[in-house]
């Protein structure tokens, strides 16, 4: 159940290290002048799009596993 409970934890915390790394990496882009400020928004925006499924998958995996330990 531990490693269950770990491998949740982990696949969320690179969810949300993923998304930092988008907005850090577009910030430094932005402050190049190698991208303009609307495309950087419109992908930020593409990226939540992307994660916040993933995400949500996520807790539910977590959830399915919770219930098979229950019945066990």
């Amino acid at each position: 159940m531990r490693l269950r409970l770990a491998l949740h934890y982990t696949g969320q915390m690179f969810l949300r290290l993923g998304l930092a790394t988008v907005i850090v990496v577009g910030n430094t882009l932005i402050m190049k002048e190698q991208i303009t400020l609307f495309s950087y928004l419109l992908f930020l925006i593409a990226a939540s799009r992307l994660y916040d499924p993933l995400s949500g998958a996520m807790v539910n995996m977590a959830e399915l596993f919770a219930v098979n330990l229950l019945s066990m």
